[in-house]
């Protein structure tokens, strides 16, 4: 966050898109927390029935790729599943906290 509001502070930089190379925009986060199964669509097109909790996983730092960077599959996997939806940067530490303090811990 400190290298974030440093680059932002300088004002704003212009880039050609073709040029950019987007990369990850959190390289090393600490955890990635991911919600499967989550909806009706999602549930069907993986053949799954709909459940009524969500399937909780992790995903790994190593998973992250820039835009256009090739998905390289480990032998075992055949294709790719992929769907974001929604992304929250816990951007403090938070524990215990009543649920109307809760958006005071997320980054803008």
């Amino acid at each position: 966050m400190r290298r974030v509001t440093v680059a932002t502070e300088r004002g704003p930089v212009r880039y050609s898109p073709a040029e950019a190379i987007l990369l990850a925009p959190i390289p090393e986060p600490p955890k990635i927390i991911c919600l499967g199964l989550n909806d009706r669509d999602h549930a069907a097109e993986s053949g799954m029935d709909v459940l009524i909790e969500p399937v909780i996983f992790n995903k790994f730092a190593t998973t992250l790729l820039g835009h256009g960077a090739s998905i390289v599959l480990p032998k075992v996997s055949r294709v790719v599943d992929y769907k974001a939806e929604l992304v929250a940067v816990i951007g403090r530490g938070v524990r215990h906290i009543p649920q109307s303090q809760a958006r005071e811990h997320v980054a803008d």
